[in-house]
């Protein structure tokens, strides 16, 4: 089975090539591409849905990747990396817009439609998800034993296309889902909560930052890294609960002394020319801190409508929610206790102060 799979793996690998070199030759000419808005044709992508509508991300593959081999474990993983890889290859698999949400959210007009449903299904079908993740874990996140690490790079890069692919079908964290496809992504997402992956990919950041790792080499280790970057990237672009872990646990000064290591602001050599390594890593710093902002800026507006009604409004006896009152004390808070509104506040400001002290604002 796991040489099987290796095989089905080599053929979308070799016909992936034979597409891109087509697609050269078809520039070259001038001639117009066949299929698809980013000038390849689609065989390879049709391999993949057959394979995805065939079960292929079910139990059989969840089992080559709980295998204690590392090699056979290896075989499931390379497998399950050639299904999503062109999700982190195209730089249109991890565009987002300004405020962390996916461009064109449940529009696949990019050619990687496919890719992006082979993405969900390991998310949510046959318990892979939770296979993969578990080559990730160490003894410090709950692992039994630490796997070699070209196979925890592979399980990385897979987990972090499967969460861009996760993030542009769910959207941003805001808001109810509006059609099947979208309420099935936040099943994925809620899949992606379940098993930590964020918690997994900074576990994995800042362990490794804290090793001399020579970054400037081009590295399994630094290869690892960077998907991480990549996970925490997507994960807080799509995930409160994600968002919230990273904040409280100072993400934005991990990843900014990961990226700012001499070497990761070279080409990538997942993502080629079109982004350096440490891409992901300032990405992730940026959507927590554009997050916080949003709050802030919601909560300023929402103190101004509630100045502006008590212009015109009675004065206001004890017992209600200004002098700390109980009836309302969990929406406002006390004046003297520090509600939950002054708590948000201060939570910000501690970011803002982070964020400074990491370097990441001159």
């Amino acid at each position: 089975r796991a040489h099987a799979t290796a095989a089905l793996s080599a053929t979308i690998d070799a016909t992936r090539a034979v597409d891109a070199s087509q697609a050269t030759l078809r520039e070259m000419r001038g001639e117009p591409p066949t299929s698809g808005s980013n000038g390849n044709s689609t065989s390879d992508a049709s391999i993949v849905e057959a394979i995805v509508s065939g079960g292929g991300c079910g139990s059989s593959l969840a089992q080559l990747l709980l295998s204690a081999d590392d090699a056979v474990a290896g075989m499931g993983c390379s497998f399950a990396s050639s299904l999503v890889r062109p999700i982190l290859t195209n730089p249109q698999g991890s565009s987002l817009s300004e405020g962390g949400m996916a461009q064109s959210v449940g529009k696949d007009d990019d050619g990687l439609a496919a890719y992006r449903n082979a993405g969900i299904a390991l998310a949510t079908e046959g318990g892979c998800l939770p296979a993969l993740v578990q080559l990730l874990r160490d003894p410090n996140t709950g692992g039994q034993v630490v796997r070699p690490v070209e196979l925890r790079k592979c399980a990385m890069e897979t987990l972090a296309a499967i969460c861009l692919a996760v993030s542009y079908k769910a959207g941003g964290p805001d808001g109810e889902p509006d059609n099947a496809a979208m309420v099935i992504a936040r099943g994925a997402l809620e899949r992606l909560e379940e098993e930590q992956a964020a918690h997994i990919a900074f576990a994995v950041l800042s362990s490794l930052g804290s090793q001399n790792l020579m970054s400037e080499r081009d590295s399994p280790t630094s290869q690892l890294r960077e998907a991480a970057g990549i996970v925490l990237k997507a994960m807080s672009s799509c995930s409160s609960s994600a968002t919230s872990f990273l904040r409280s646990n100072r993400a934005i000064s991990v990843s900014m002394a990961a990226a700012s290591e001499e070497g990761m602001m070279q080409n990538s050599s997942l993502r080629a020319e079109w982004a350096p390594r440490c891409l992901g890593m300032l990405e992730a710093g940026a959507i927590i801190m554009n997050r916080a902002w949003t709050q802030l800026k919601c909560k300023s507006s929402s103190d101004s409508d509630e100045d502006d009604e008590d212009v015109d409004s009675p004065p206001m006896m004890p017992g209600n929610s200004f002098y700390g009152g109980d009836e309302h004390m969990g929406q406002y808070g006390s004046i003297h206790g520090g509600g939950s509104s002054m708590n948000l506040s201060k939570s910000n400001l501690d970011l803002l102060l982070e964020a400074i002290d990491a370097g990441a604002i001159p």
